[in-house]
């Protein structure tokens, strides 16, 4: 460090949810503390629309070490933690900074040594701890690598923006308990380099500070903020470190759940952010030089392409091929054959309606009219798991056993 004391800042961004804040920072303010740690607290209230401002500030009225602050508007998560920082540095020139979502537990009482001994190891410009979603119960760091790839990004978006104009009932439905104790996160046990950071709890060294004025890429409102934080560390060489020896526990969503008490108020404010952030983001990926993620990029385009190549030899394989499915699933996959400029003839549906996909400009055929199949056609099952083995049954039924199933 610079000095015998070691600056640390905290900034908590809170909307709303001010009980959860309040939890959180007593959480900070029982870390270990010592005459070789100087620590400040930065709460930042994202402008709510309840008493959360009034209420924090009177519940650390008395705190030196915590300044609460208001921003005039709104300015999303990358903007408000921004302010904050730049607040921060009006009591010190910090060397490490951690970020905070206001709905975080720290358990441990050892986070100020944990991150003095991993900038020890490591040297980081960012660091993240391991990460336990309490709500799904799953490990969110580190976070996928899904938005590394030009063609990722564009099928990406154009799912964000087919389900928000066309489909908005799949989104719109509650995930079950059964779907989200599925769900396994198997890197989390290990330390990874430069791997894509949860943005719930970050730690950022002075070493990013040497490069960037302000935590985050400002021109997003409430997400993909760690893929832009991955892109700015890699192209100035700055490594990102995940260390699992310590953990928190994150709550998830409670601003939004706060602001959007119907799940599906809440699922579409986190679309119609994530398309515009993301449309940023694919404009920076796409002219971005570095080496690293050239070749990054370069090896996602391979696994994006091989993840998909059974697809097109299946459709290479036949004299015409029809889709059966005329929802999300069956135009996604008609996205991805369009893309590499595969012909599909139609949609197919169970029942005997004939309609023109205006927007596809491909009819939907009803299964009855189609079939029996022409030598060499053949047909794409593009359908929820759930509905699948109905519509195989129906083929089977016809006869009709040479078929492929997307997504698989």
């Amino acid at each position: 460090m610079k000095n015998s004391r070691t600056n640390i800042g905290i900034i908590i961004l809170n909307y709303l949810a001010y009980e959860e804040t309040i939890k959180c920072t007593y959480d900070f303010l029982k870390q270990e503390s010592n005459d070789t740690i100087n620590y400040k607290i930065i709460i930042v209230d994202n402008y709510s629309s309840n008493d959360s401002y009034e209420i924090l500030c009177q519940q650390f009225a008395d705190n030196a070490f915590i300044k609460i602050i208001q921003t005039n508007k709104n300015i999303g998560y990358a903007g408000g933690n921004n302010l904050g920082y730049q607040e921060l540095l009006k009591y010190m020139i910090p060397d490490f900074v951690v970020v905070s979502n206001e709905d975080i537990i720290i358990e441990s009482s050892n986070l100020y040594s944990w991150i003095i001994t991993c900038f020890k190891s490591y040297q980081f410009a960012v660091a993240g701890p391991s990460i336990f979603g309490n709500t799904e119960k799953f490990y969110q760091n580190p976070a996928q690598d899904y938005l590394i790839g030009d063609s990722e990004c564009k099928m990406q978006l154009w799912r964000y923006q087919y389900l928000l104009k066309n489909h908005m009932s799949m989104i719109l439905q509650p995930k079950s308990e059964v779907d989200m104790s599925q769900r396994d996160n198997h890197q989390h046990e290990i330390i990874y380099f430069n791997k894509v950071l949860h943005g719930s709890f970050l730690i950022f060294s002075h070493k990013y500070f040497t490069e960037y004025s302000e935590p985050f890429y400002p021109n997003t409102f409430l997400y993909t903020e760690e893929a832009f934080l991955w892109l700015r560390c890699i192209s100035k060489n700055l490594l990102m470190v995940y260390d699992p020896s310590f953990k928190v526990i994150h709550l998830q969503a409670v601003s939004t759940n706060a602001a959007c008490t119907q799940y599906q108020n809440r699922k579409l404010l986190k679309m119609e952010h994530e398309v515009e952030s993301l449309k940023k983001y694919y404009i920076a990926l796409r002219k971005e030089q570095h080496p690293v993620i050239k070749e990054k990029k370069e090896e996602a385009e391979k696994l994006f392409f091989k993840k998909n190549n059974k697809l097109y030899e299946f459709v290479d394989s036949k004299s015409k091929v029809y889709i059966y499915g005329a929802g999300y699933y069956g135009n996604e996959c008609l996205y991805l054959l369009r893309g590499r400029k595969r012909k599909v003839a139609g949609f197919v549906v169970t029942d005997e309606k004939k309609e023109k996909n205006i927007a596809k400009e491909l009819f939907v055929y009803g299964l009855n009219e189609l079939l029996p199949l022409e030598v060499g056609e053949g047909i794409i099952v593009a359908v929820n798991k759930v509905s699948r083995d109905e519509m195989i049954t129906n083929l089977e039924a016809f006869g009709i056993n040479d078929y492929f199933i997307y997504p698989n």
